[in-house]
This record gives C-alpha cells, structure tokens and sequence, in this order.
C-alpha cells in the first residue's frame, strides 16, 4: 500500500521516489532546495505545502514579498536556526549581497510571465559559514504561477510539471489541518477517493465528520486524532473505514505528522495524506484466508514442506518433515544432503538420478520412493517439487513429501484382492482347478496361431458311478470324492499340462504338447488306475471309474471349439465302449 513518510523515500499513489538520486522513471526531489510560493494563504498552495512537508531535504516556503512562511525541519537545521528565528525573516537577507536584486528581478518576471516554461535564475543562500548554488523555476498549480522551487540540482524545470501533475492526480489525498485557524485543506484526490464534491464544505457548524466513519473505528480514530493534537511529537498512521458517497465503506490508511507548534510547544498544523487501500485490504484478506485454508490443508493432509538451497547446500524441513522421516531431535535446518541419507538402497540410484535430471532441465520434481527411517522401519514417501530462482539468483527447490505408506499397503491389499478375484472368476471353489473359463481361454490361447506341424491334445474325463455315491452317502461325501479326484488328476498331470474341473463330476486336462501314442496311452492309462482306487469316507469306501475322451490336433484351427466337439465324441465313444476306457479322435487344421 502506498503511504508517505519523513525518509529518504516519498510514496505517492503508485508511484516511489527516491529523493537521495535520481531514477530512470522520474527525478522528483533530489538535493537540498527552496520553495517558494506566491500566495500561502490559496487552498492550492496548502496542500502543496502538505505534500513538501513529508519529504526528507531542505525546503522552505515565502510569501509573495519573499517572507519565511514556513518550512521542513532539515532546512532550519541546515540555517543552524530553529523555526522561531527563521519564520518570519525574508529570504532576500539570505542570499549573498549581489544575488539579493537578481532574485528580486526574476520575482516579477515571474509574475508578469504569460508563459512560465524554460524561466530560471541562479542564486546563492549565504548564511554563516553556509553556501549553497540554488537553481530558481517558476511554480504553477492549475496552469497559475503560486510560486517558485529552488534547489541545487539542475533540473528543477523537469521536477516542476512533476510536483503539480502528482498533486492534481495521485490516489492520495492530501490534508493540511491549521488547529488555530481551525481550517482543513484538502486535495483533489482526498474529496475524488470519498466520492465527494469538491465544493463540500468541511467544517461547517452543523456536519459531524465522525458520522461518516464506521462505527467500529470512530472511538479508535477520535482518540488517534486527539492525542496528535496534544503532543508536537506527534505522528499517526492509522487505518479506517469511511462511508464512500454511494454509500458503501471504504478503507483508507492515514499517515499524518504535527509540523508546526506554537511557543509552548503545543501543535498548531497537522498534515497528512489518505490512501484509498480498500483493494489492498481484500486483497490482503482474500491471501489470509486462502493461506488458513492451505495451511489447513496442508496440517490435515500431514504434508511436509521443505526448502532446498543449492548454494549453500542446505535444506530446511518443517516439523511435519521431520515426523515422516522419524526424526526426533527437531533440527528443521539441516545438511543438503540428509534426504538421500535416508533414500532406501533400491531406490537410491534411480531416485538420485531423476533428480539430477530435473535440476540440470529446470523441470519439477515428481517421484514417489521409499525412506527407511532410523529405527528402521520402511515408509513410502511422494515427493513434488520445483525450482524457484531467475538467472544469476541462488536456486531454492521448494517442495511437499506426503507419507503414501497407507496408500501403499491398501493398494497392495487391492491388487491382492483384484488377483484373488481374477483367480476365483477362472476356478472351481471346491477343487481349486481351473473352471471351464479357464479352459476356453487356454485352448483358445492353445489353437490359435499354431504350426501345421504342432500337436496339442485335450481329454475330456467323466467319471462313472458317481451318483449313486452322492445317493448312498451324501453330497458331502460327493464333494471328497470329487476333491480326491482333482489331486489325484494334478498328480498325474504334473507339469505336462493343466486339469480342469468343468462342471459336476465333468474334467478336463490339455496337453499344450501332444505326446507319443505309446505316451498317450500310457497316460490314459495311469489316470484310470488312480481313479479305480476307492476313496474312504469317513470309514465307507467309495469306487468310481472314469471314461475319457481324447482329441489329438495339429496347426490352427478356426475355432477353438472343435477340439472340445471331437473330445466330446472320444468321450462318448469310450462310454459306449463299457465305461472306465479312453478313446482318442484325431484333427487336424491348416
């Protein structure tokens, strides 16, 4: 927000100036100068006098017959007088004895001017021990020549347009209070930020100024304002509310300083400036409430905040940093390198260079590793992080580590859950075999893309006699016998090929290699003796046989489907030939 203040910078609206050099964007006020002005007593000339008497340098202003009216303080210092021996002199009697007609002669030509541009004289206060080169330019407010600035620098007549083009525009307003005369001046811009007209009479007998500020900061603003009045150190910044003219409340920060006091020390004038920071102040409460959030946010989520500096290659972690990475003895500023300290070994080097990578591209840093804290244990960490720093500056990594641990473990427990389903959706619950879904992919898988010289086979098993066991002793005696049977079938099997439980008392077995007639037989041969022997339950025991069906192919078939038709037709043609047999039907495809 802007504001004026008695240092070696002048703020006025938008705008700073330094009054100790000059700057590319203006040259405002620079070196120890004179004021003068023409008529002291004009409205105009007592906001102008507002304005000069908050900069930091020597000014004085005069009356049209060259008379002291008033004055900073630095330039009764710089006279070795105080205000009480310098008001009131003229300022001719200080100017070495042939500058004193000099002065005189550009007065009037001044006044007399119709045009004021490019008119400037050379003078030299002479006081004491004291010279001091002044440059003398005309001083118009509102295109009317009010007076003259002098000033040891060169370029007064630039600094001139500058002084009145501020006064009539900046967003401040300006005030200037005379406590004895009880008048209050103001600038154009204090009446423009209050939507107010300029024409509005400040103290008249019947208005009540507070009445217009808010009721919150009326006692607040009343006791600021009377103590500024009872002490001549007084100085005052305060911000209130003031109901604009349309009717809504407006912020306004005040900046004001008591410049003149009478004999006994009592304030006699009080200047100041008002500055319209509204804006600001939403502003300022939009950012304090969006930083609760995120700070609330961030406490809640249980992110830690660090900063990296390279230069100096340290890093400074927050509380929460130092909670995740199990850290207790509350050291937040620490060594660069403390994070790679903890990085786990199998992440060590892939981590370290991806983070080579993103520093030396300027891109930001997005990875999520595994830490092993001191007591050992291993957390997962997310990590986002980005450079920050133009070129030539010191190069700060900023960023967040959230612990994903939690997330970790139940996404492991979900992908173990997915698998789990994927596993029973191709299964038999009872045997632990595949299920017919199981084995319509695999044969599908098996036939397809196939060389006209590669075999496979697929045996289609029934058992015989099954169902007078289910009658006789149960189904839960059913259900042995048929888990029985499933171990019994995987043994044979083995790494030859897989079984499949495909419904009821219904198996099937697929051989993704043909073997040998003789090994064929062979195998056939091993699954119905494993099947023939009795199964015991609970002391009863149960015989089964079993009938097969084989189908031999070889090369691509057009769908996977056939092999099961000819597996079918063996099947049926091992029943048909008296049951506990195996019949093998052969196809073949291009």
């Amino acid at each position: 927000m802007a504001h004026t203040t008695e240092v070696d910078n002048l703020s006025l609206g938008n705008l700073c100036y330094d009054v100790r050099s000059y700057s590319a964007l203006n040259e405002f006020i620079v070196s120890p100068r004179v004021l003068f002005v023409k008529d002291i007593d004009t409205q105009a000339c007592k906001q102008f006098v507002a304005l000069i008497r908050h900069v930091s340098h020597y000014a004085i202003l005069l009356n049209t017959d060259g008379t002291i009216y008033g004055h900073s303080d630095q330039f009764a210092q710089l006279a070795r007088g105080n205000q009480n021996t310098i008001l009131g002199q003229n300022f001719g009697d200080t100017l070495r004895a042939d500058h004193t007609g000099v002065f005189a002669d550009f007065l009037e030509t001044c006044e007399n001017a119709t045009e004021l541009d490019g008119l400037t004289c050379s003078v030299t206060l002479e006081d004491d021990d004291l010279l001091l080169d002044l440059t003398v330019t005309p001083l118009s407010l509102n295109d009317q020549f009010v007076g003259m600035l002098a000033q040891s620098a060169p370029n007064a007549a630039n600094d001139l347009p500058k002084l009145n083009f501020l006064l009539e525009n900046l967003d401040q307003g300006v005030w200037d209070y005379d406590i004895a005369a009880n008048s209050f001046h103001v600038s154009p811009a204090w009446y423009r930020i209050r939507g107010m007209d300029p024409d509005t009479d400040l103290l008249t007998p019947d208005r009540d100024w507070l009445q217009s500020i808010h009721p919150e900061d009326r006692d607040r603003l009343y006791n600021h304002l009377y103590e500024q009045t009872c002490s001549a150190e007084g100085s005052m910044q305060i911000e209130y509310r003031h109901i604009h003219n349309d009717g809504h409340y407006i912020w306004i920060m005040c900046q004001a300083k008591v410049v003149e006091t009478d004999l006994n020390g009592r304030p006699t004038r009080i200047v100041g400036t008002d500055t319209d920071i509204t804006h600001a102040r939403a502003t300022s409460e939009q950012l304090d409430h969006l930083d609760q959030k995120l700070r609330l946010a961030v406490e809640t989520a249980g992110i830690g905040v660090w900063e990296y500096n390279a230069d100096l290659n340290t890093v400074h972690w927050d509380d929460r940093m130092l909670e995740i990475y199990g850290i207790t003895d509350g050291q937040n500023h620490r060594a660069g390198d403390q994070w790679e300290k903890h990085l786990h070994p199998d992440d060590l080097e892939e981590t370290l260079r991806y983070s080579q990578e993103c520093q030396a591209r300027g891109t930001d840093f997005q990875r999520d590793y595994r830490i092993v804290r001191p007591d050992g244990e291993v957390r997962y960490v997310r990590s986002r992080a980005g450079q920050f720093g133009e070129l030539g500056e010191t190069k700060v990594l900023i960023g967040v580590n959230i612990d994903v641990t939690e997330d970790y473990a139940r996404a492991h427990e979900l992908e173990q859950a997915r698998a789990q389903l994927q596993h029973d959706s191709r299964h038999d619950a009872l045997t632990g075999l595949g299920n017919r879904r199981l084995l319509d992919e695999t044969t599908a898988s098996l036939t397809a893309g196939k060389h006209a010289d590669q075999t496979y086979a697929v045996l289609h098993l029934d058992l015989d006699h099954f169902k007078p066991v289910n009658d006789a002793l149960g189904h839960a005696a059913g259900d042995a016998v048929l888990k029985t049977v499933a171990n019994r079938l995987k043994g044979v099997v083995a790494d030859q090929g897989e079984a499949f439980r495909i419904g009821g008392d219904e198996f099937a077995v697929v051989l993704p290699v043909a073997p040998s007639k003789e090994e064929l037989d062979a195998f056939c041969g091993q699954i119905i003796l494993q099947m023939n022997k009795p199964v015991t339950y609970e002391g009863q025991e149960c015989r089964i046989g079993i009938s097969i069906g084989c189908a031999l192919g070889k090369g691509q078939l057009d769908s996977h489907a056939e092999v099961f038709i000819q597996a079918d037709k063996a099947l049926y043609a091992a029943k048909s030939a008296g049951r506990n047999c195996y019949r093998v039907h052969e196809l073949s495809r291009q």
